[in-house]
């Protein structure tokens, strides 16, 4: 009787590292950063098509994502461009109990997280 061998799973295209070209990571990067698609172009001294085709390339290495912000949060998630640095939650024109929670929702925590770690109420978290 032939048993079929299952000991080895074979790796999901997810698991695979995503590599991005240098110009595809700066484009990237560029449109991160809240510029424009023409300005990125400029800055990289490429034309717009160029930078065009570069985005739509990493569009397609990064599991086919149709729009420039869900590429980029993506390309965040799988490590392909480096997260912008966090700014000091000081200078935002936000409330003491909204600064306080800045750190923690970069970090990625869910609101009961969030409210564990403020010691305040999850309604009292969702409404900051």
């Amino acid at each position: 009787m032939h048993t079929r061998d299952t000991s080895r799973a074979a790796a999901s295209p997810i698991d695979a590292p995503v590599v991005l070209s240098p110009h595809e990571r700066q484009v990237l990067q560029g449109l991160a950063a809240g510029d424009a698609l023409a300005t990125v172009a400029a800055t990289l001294k490429i034309s717009t098509s160029m930078a065009t085709s570069y985005l739509r390339r990493a569009k397609s290495k990064l599991y086919g994502m149709a729009d420039a912000p869900a590429v980029i949060a993506v390309a965040y998630a799988v490590e392909a461009i480096p997260p912008p640095p966090l700014r000091d939650a000081s200078g935002l024109n936000l409330s003491r109990a909204q600064r306080d929670l800045v750190p923690l929702i970069a970090q990625g925590r869910t609101d009961m997280q969030l409210a564990i770690s403020v010691n305040r109420s999850e309604n009292d978290v969702r409404a900051a």
